[in-house]
């Protein structure tokens, strides 16, 4: 048997701060948590984040750490391929490389659909896996794509 929840009028809504509310001294309607002496605990179950899963924010993520430790792990890596440095300096610069954080390697970057998150089947240029690549290229939402035809 299903159990009955409770209705809140409206009036108990706007007094638990869940309503928006005309601001004093303004003509403009503000969210109960931007009002003035608003609780700073207050929670919405608003989206928080524009990506469709987990995966894609871990990769998100990894590429900031990738983009932040490129010009440091290039300069790195420049000296350690150099043949004419002597070997002490390449040991260092071994060492260095290995104190750089794992995720930073561009190598150790994993490829997603923008849109799905899709780990395979990607069209590069686009970052759009051949599924919703298809998809919209057949609606002409892609720049300079057109169907074959015959």
């Amino acid at each position: 048997m299903l159990r009955e929840l409770p209705l809140v009028t409206l009036r108990e809504a706007a007094g638990r701060g869940w309503l928006w509310e005309k601001s004093e001294g303004s003509h403009t309607w503000l969210p109960a948590w931007e009002r003035e002496g608003a609780a700073s605990s207050f929670h919405t179950t608003a989206v928080t984040h524009k990506y469709p899963n987990w995966k894609m924010i871990k990769e998100v993520k990894h590429r900031k750490l990738v983009k932040e430790y490129a010009f440091e792990r290039i300069n790195i890596n420049a000296m350690r391929k150099n043949k004419i440095l002597p070997a002490e300096l390449k040991e260092i610069a071994d060492e260095e490389i290995a104190a750089l954080p794992r995720k930073s390697s561009i190598s150790q970057l994993h490829k997603r659909c923008m849109l799905t998150s899709r780990p395979r089947g990607l069209v590069t240029r686009w970052r759009l896996s051949r599924i919703v690549w298809r998809n919209e290229a057949d609606y002409n939402k892609l720049s300079g794509i057109q169907r074959a035809m015959w």
